[in-house]
């Protein structure tokens, strides 16, 4: 199961893999991840340095912190609403979890 936790529009952990014989949620989820980690420096012009970043087999832990900006806002939207849909898709395989600044365990 990959469960996806996003706090406002600053702060992704997401963690897992899918179901066996779900690879292709697995590749949605990574494609997904991926393009939000690259993004955010080359489109919204965020530097590495200014974005606390965890990645490892299975786990992914993004904090924009004061470096959000309107753009990286954008950037947010889109990634939640792609797992948001792998979500709706394949329920058996993906969680997302939103939450507000004031409801997060972070």
């Amino acid at each position: 199961m990959i469960v996806c936790e996003i706090v406002g529009n600053t702060i992704v952990t997401m963690e897992g893999h899918a179901a066996p014989n779900s690879e292709i949620v697995c590749a949605g989820a990574s494609c997904l991840a991926s393009a939000l980690v690259e993004s955010i420096e080359l489109v919204a012009g965020i530097p590495d340095d200014k974005i606390d970043i965890e990645i490892y087999d299975g786990f992914l832990h993004i904090d924009l912190g004061e470096s959000a900006n309107e753009k990286s806002d954008a950037l947010m939207g889109y990634f939640r609403t792609g797992m948001e849909g792998l979500a709706r898709t394949y329920p058996e395989s993906v969680v997302v979890i939103r939450r507000s600044y004031e409801d997060s365990k972070l």
